[in-house]
């Protein structure tokens, strides 16, 4: 589908590609995502934190700081990182990269 000019071309090619790339998330991935920005959350408003004392902490906008705690795919995997140092878990990231995959991967 071609639009009048290219800017809704490109609007539109990145609309597809985000539909496409976002029904190839695995369900579990999905599911641990949510979870993991529960945590999060519940940790952020534990520490009285506002989003935008936590999001300027981590080095992310408020939208971005949302966007990870409703689970969202879209978010860096150093955001994520970086809450967890913010809420003092990181720690915690030791125990999933020593695990042995059944398929192969890790420790």
């Amino acid at each position: 589908m071609l639009f009048q000019n290219e800017k809704q071309n490109i609007l539109c090619f990145l609309a597809a590609f985000w539909y496409n790339a976002r029904m190839f998330l695995y369900t579990n991935t999905e599911q641990s995502l949510q979870a993991l920005g529960r945590k999060i959350r519940a940790a952020r408003i534990a520490k009285g934190d506002t989003q935008k004392v936590f999001a300027f902490r981590i080095g992310v906008s408020v939208p971005t700081l949302r966007a990870m705690e409703s689970g969202s795919p879209s978010t860096s995997l150093a955001a994520f990182l970086n809450a967890l140092e913010a809420i003092g878990r990181i720690g915690d990231i030791d125990g999933v990269l020593s695990c042995t995959s059944p398929y192969g991967y890790g420790g």
